[in-house]
């Protein structure tokens, strides 16, 4: 089977205020050989298991990746070959600012990664602060610097819009500044308040004043100015140029098959003949390295939460997912996939949303009707999902 692979390193140094992602705070730029003893083996396992014969993409993720020390990737990269292919289409790791040198970026160079994905978020220290984000303006150029200079293959870097204390002029400058930077692409979120968030905590204790409003307007400006500068949109919150988008990402987005490994990954097989499974690492770190590390890993069951998608659910994620997307979802794959037409319920929402301006149905050459939102319309997308729910 040919699939996906997620990697999730689970470390941080700090925790951000707003991040509700699994991670763990471990006080120093290490992360335990134990737990990459045990993430090897769950590759294996799962090499075997699903009887992988190629990946299509990888993209290791956390929590902070870039706190693997080059024997660690080299290990994981040496299960992750173990498939038996020569080379990974798109191969992406995460790193933070403030791990970057130019010994990580040459180390980067000679393993199999191809992207680098940046989070910068805020070039302002004030903006930083609040947030309690460990790297300040200084090390994100300095990083910035570094990569433009060293790395050999593609860069994306992430913002954040409507963090507290961001001004729009800040926000402008921001991008204005990678602009002077070989960016192949930008994931450009808009701050969300994730419950339970010390961020969060400090908006409804009154710490922090928020005006979501504003984080909106925000986006907004952010998203106009990145398509005058040559950045096309091609899903809610990224940009790329000259075609360069997430492979990986693009996977989830069109319901393909990937498999997570690490503790708090999550993956999923969709299966034609029978129910698709979603499989999602409990997020119990000494039970993870605890099992995978044992002789017999008699107890995986143990360390993940096994979840069946019924079809209907699975024709909802494949609208929810695609309409993500500005190009949209396609009838003929959609009928393929589920062996029935697109609603008419659907149909109809997209032909009263197109008259508004907020969708576009089209003919492709071979005939198959895409259905799609405009760039105003993907503003709505949570309304127009409720609407079809």
């Amino acid at each position: 089977m040919n699939c996906s692979l997620y990697i999730h390193i689970p470390y941080c140094i700090s925790k951000c205020d707003y991040c509700d992602f699994f991670s763990i705070g471990c006080g120093k730029a290490c992360v335990p050989d134990d737990y990459v003893d045990a993430l090897c083996n769950e590759i294996k396992y799962k090499i075997e298991n699903y009887s992988i014969t190629e990946w299509e993409t990888v993209y290791i993720g956390g929590g902070t990746p870039s706190l693997l020390s080059y024997s660690q990737l080299k290990k994981i990269f040496d299960c992750i070959y173990l498939t038996g292919q020569k080379q990974i289409s798109e191969c992406t790791i995460e790193v933070n600012p403030d791990d970057v040198t130019k010994e990580l970026i040459e180390t980067y160079n000679t393993l199999s990664i191809t992207r680098l994905s940046c989070g910068i978020q805020s070039l302002q220290n004030n903006v930083l602060k609040q947030v309690h984000r460990r790297s300040s303006g200084e090390q994100v150029i300095n990083a910035l610097n570094i990569i433009n200079q060293y790395w050999k293959g593609d860069f994306s870097v992430d913002l954040i819009s409507g963090l507290p204390e961001q001004t729009k002029d800040d926000f402008l400058q921001n991008l204005k500044t990678l602009m002077n930077y070989k960016i192949h692409h930008i994931s450009m979120y808009a701050l969300t308040i994730e419950e339970g968030t010390p961020l969060d905590n400090k908006i409804n204790s009154g710490k922090i004043h928020y005006d979501f409003d504003k984080a909106d307007e925000l986006w907004i400006e952010g998203r106009n100015f990145l398509e005058k500068n040559g950045f096309n949109q091609y899903e809610v919150s990224n940009f790329c140029k000259n075609d360069k988008f997430c492979k990986h990402n693009l996977v989830y987005w069109s319901l393909q098959n990937y498999i997570g490994c690490g503790c708090g990954a999550t993956g999923t097989i969709y299966y034609t003949n029978k129910k698709s499974i979603r499989i999602t690492n409990i997020p119990e770190l000494n039970k993870y390295i605890s099992v995978w590390n044992s002789d017999t890993h008699n107890d995986i069951e143990q360390t993940q939460q096994v979840e069946e998608i019924d079809t209907k659910t699975e024709e909802f994620e494949f609208l929810m997912m695609g309409l993500r997307t500005l190009k949209g979802i396609n009838a003929t794959e959609y009928k393929k996939r589920f062996q029935i037409e697109l609603s008419q319920n659907v149909i109809k929402l997209f032909e009263k949303w197109e008259k508004e301006g907020k969708a576009q149905i089209s003919i492709n050459s071979d005939k198959s009707v895409q259905y799609s939102l405009t760039k105003t319309g993907i503003l709505y997308l949570n309304k127009f999902l409720l609407e079809i729910m």
